[in-house]
Parts: C-alpha cells; sequence; structure tokens
C-alpha cells in the first residue's frame, strides 16, 4: 500500500505543480471500476460462499510532444476485500498494482514500458495463444494479471504490423504454462500480422529459459531454453473462420517422449437472421505431447460451442458449452448479462467437473462445480 501511495501523490503532485490545474486537467484522466463478483459453488459437504468487492481507479497522463508523438504515464491499482465461507470462514483484503507504465505512440509506432497486458490471436474460448494473460471467458469483466516487460509495435502503410517484446521479472506460470520462468532472467519475442482482403494472417516467436518442462509433469533435472512458433490466421467470408496453430520446443535433451508441445485451435462463427439475430460461436482444440515436432501422438481434444442472443438494446442471453472428448466431461454455463449506462449486470448459472487441467481445454472456464455467479459493476 506504501508504494500505491507514493506513486499517486508523485501523479498528483505533477499535475499541480508542473502544468497547473488548469493545464493538468487537459492532460488528467481518472476512471475507476467498482465491482461485486459472488459465486457459489455447492460442495460435497457444504455450500460454498465466495465474494470480492474490488475496486480499480485508473490514473492516466498524456500530453504531445509535438504532433507526431503522444506520451501517456498509466497507474492503475487493484484493491479487494475477499470473502469465503468454506472450508472456514475467511475475510480478507489485499492491493497492489493493476497497471503500470509509460507510452510513446507516433504516427506508426507505439512503444510500453512496464506493468500491461499483451495478447493477441482470434480464438475466443480455446485459445491456444493464450500465452501471457489469465482472462477466463466466465469473467463478464475479463480481468486478467499484467506482464512486466517492454513491447514495441510498428504500423505499415498498408495496415501490416509487426510487435517486438522482451520480458522481465514475470516468473509464475502465465496464460497456460505449468512452469514459470528462470528467474533473473529475460523472455523475449516478436509477432508479424499481415492483412488479406478478407481477413489477416499472424506469426509469432517466443523464447525464454525454464527449470523444467512447462507443457507436461515430466521432470528434467536441467536448465532449458523453450522456444514458441505460431501462425494464426481469420478470415471473414459471410461465415468468419480463424485458425492458431502452436509448436513448443521445451528445449530437453532428454530421451523422453514429450519434448515437443504442440496445440490448435480451429474456430468459425456465424449470426443467424432470427429475431434480433442469434450468434453461434464454435471451437475445437486439439492438445499433444511427443517426441518429434510434427507427430501427434498422444492428444487431448475439447470442443467449445457459444450462442448469444440478445433481447432488447440492453440484456442479453448467452449458453457456453465446452466438451472435453478426452475426459468425457462437459462445462455448461448459462449467462444473463445487462449493461445500462455506466452499470453493468452479470447472472450465471454453471456446472464444471470438479477437476481438471489447465491443458485439458476445460481448463480456461475458470470455476468448477455446480452453481452460480453474480456480477455488478459500476464505471465512472
Amino acid at each position: 500500500m506504501n508504494k500505491l501511495k507514493k506513486v499517486f501523490f508523485l501523479l498528483t503532485f505533477y499535475l499541480i505543480s508542473a502544468n497547473g490545474i488548469t493545464e493538468a486537467s487537459e492532460i488528467y484522466d481518472f476512471k475507476g471500476q467498482l465491482s461485486f463478483n459472488y459465486l457459489g459453488v455447492d460442495e460435497p459437504e457444504k455450500w460454498q460462499n465466495l465474494a470480492v468487492l474490488r475496486y480499480i481507479p485508473d490514473f492516466t497522463l498524456h500530453d504531445n510532444f509535438s504532433h507526431d508523438y503522444l506520451w501517456a504515464i498509466n497507474a492503475s491499482a487493484i484493491a479487494s476485500v475477499n470473502y469465503q465461507s468454506y472450508p472456514e470462514s475467511e475475510l480478507s483484503s489485499e492491493a497492489s498494482f493493476y497497471r503500470l507504465n509509460a507510452q510513446l505512440k507516433t504516427s506508426q509506432s507505439d512503444t510500453v514500458l512496464g506493468l500491461q497486458t499483451i495478447n493477441f490471436g482470434p480464438a475466443i474460448i480455446l485459445r491456444s495463444l493464450r500465452w501471457f494473460d489469465e482472462i477466463k471467458p466466465t469473467d463478464p469483466l475479463a480481468l486478467t494479471e499484467g506482464v512486466k516487460g517492454i513491447r514495441y509495435r510498428y504500423f505499415f502503410s498498408n495496415n501490416a504490423n509487426v510487435w517486438l517484446w522482451a520480458l522481465y521479472g514475470n516468473n509464475d506460470p502465465k496464460g497456460y504454462e505449468l512452469v514459470g520462468t528462470k528467474e533473473n532472467t529475460v523472455e523475449a519475442g516478436a509477432r508479424f500480422q499481415y492483412p488479406l482482403k478478407t481477413g489477416e494472417l499472424g506469426f509469432t516467436f517466443h523464447t525464454r529459459k525454464t527449470d523444467g518442462l512447462a507443457f507436461s509433469d515430466t521432470p528434467v533435472d536441467e536448465d532449458l531454453i523453450e522456444k514458441r512458433y505460431a501462425l494464426d490466421g481469420k478470415w471473414d467470408l459471410g461465415l468468419g473462420i480463424w485458425y492458431e496453430f502452436v509448436l513448443i520446443d521445451q528445449g530437453t535433451d532428454s530421451q523422453i517422449n514429450s519434448n515437443w508441445f504442440k496445440t490448435l485451435t480451429l474456430g468459425a462463427d456465424y449470426t443467424f437472421a432470427i429475431g434480433n439475430g442469434i450468434h453461434i460461436m464454435l471451437e475445437h482444440l486439439v492438445n499433444t505431447l511427443s517426441e518429434k515436432a510434427m507427430t501427434w501422438d498422444e492428444r487431448t481434444q475439447t470442443s467449445a460451442l457459444q450462442l448469444r442472443y440478445p433481447i432488447g438494446i440492453l440484456d442479453a442471453v448467452s449458453l457456453m458449452e465446452i466438451y472435453s472428448w478426452t475426459q468425457s466431461q462437459g462445462f455448461h454455463y448459462l449467462r444473463w448479462d445487462r449493461a445500462y449506462d455506466n452499470w453493468a449486470f452479470s447472472l450465471g448459472i454453471f456446472s464444471a467437473p470438479n477437476q481438471s487441467s489447465n491443458n485439458s481445454g476445460l481448463g480456461p472456464s475458470g470455476i468448477y462445480g455446480n452453481g452460480l455467479q453474480f456480477v455488478i459493476a459500476f464505471n465512472h
């Protein structure tokens, strides 16, 4: 909390002293989100209550060096009070930075340094390219921890763009990793996106050091250099279609049969002109671990179906189904959403397997058991 207070004090002091109150109003933005999230789960022994009251204030300073350069400083915190009733009744609180970064924009480039969000790829639920975020399709607020590092993007005149990034200090597992990055090491990557007449293609590369195989449970007593390669694309042909293919060399020279991790997502969506329009989205995910790069030995397969129907201007209902063909288990989630001015409401009921591995395909749901979820948020 002391760090947060110092940062916000310095930002306020800068606004008043450097530019004056009148000028500060032109470069100073403040917004925030107050939310309440309730999750009730039917445990075998007792109904479990989880409740989170959360506030995310967001301060931004921005101005132009000239007509060609725009700078911005963003400081965002996340403070919450958490309650759980099972297995023991417990009340706790926490506060930390949510985002803290500096940004420099030109007419053709965008550079961000600090704690930020990095995500890409066209998939919606079963995301093979969920490398750096924890966004869950069951979270109407789409909250995720950020990553620390620098990210640079350059935009060409034909709308093609290239990304470059270097990350440091992100030692915990991110995305669908099972093993985090080795401490005091830099991980880096690049992405190239090229526009097509009806869509877009992307190529991504990322490398880092790990202490073990990050996408399998096999222990390896050596430091590894992991390399990731990915291709993705999307097209709008009346029917929207997309794919994400990821090939990961986990970096071991040991004679094991799980060095290469591969994951493929195929997706499509269409809106039927029935009533206010029924939007249907389908995705299928295949994961495999193998000894060689292009063999598909032991595979896990998961499918996702999402239906969404708007009821008037303010309300919408949606149904999400995720089914693991390998585990013969299904996840069912029915939700109602309402958006009104600065308010957002969400009510969902769900039924999910009690246990699912992060790479099984059911992991993205983020909830388990049978229960209900209620979220209310106020944005200012």
